[in-house]
């Protein structure tokens, strides 16, 4: 049942449009860099900057696409407002209506060539 209500949340947030011009980004240097995770059929990539904005970009089924992405007090906003729950330096989770995704730092090197476009304009 978690694995449908996670692919429900994911599809449904390619769904809605990009929101994350709507908030003020805050710096958070513990979340800075880049950063993987997985969870309903999809590889999610995550690049946020030291002023807290940053992009998120997504694989599923071979296709990739990309948002705008902000941290904003205490929630990663793209195409919806995740929670987030620090759980070291280098693992975090983001969390939207009960389903958590864990997110990994990782080096430039091991994000998806696909996603280093977006991440480095």
């Amino acid at each position: 049942m978690r694995v449908i209500a996670l692919s429900f949340l994911l599809l449904s947030g390619c769904a809605v449009n990009d929101i994350a011009h709507r908030y003020t980004p805050t710096p958070d240097p513990d979340l800075t860099g880049y950063w993987v995770g997985e969870g309903g059929g999809q590889t999610q990539y995550v690049n946020i900057r030291a002023d807290g904005t940053g992009e998120e970009c997504w694989e599923t089924q071979g296709q990739y696409n990309s948002a705008p992405a902000v941290i904003s007090n205490g929630k990663l906003i793209s195409k919806g407002e995740m929670t987030i729950k620090k759980n070291g330096p280098d693992y975090f989770q983001k969390c939207m209506w009960g389903i958590c995704i864990d997110m990994h730092k990782i080096p430039f090197n091991r994000v998806a060539a696909q996603c280093k476009q977006w991440f480095t304009q």
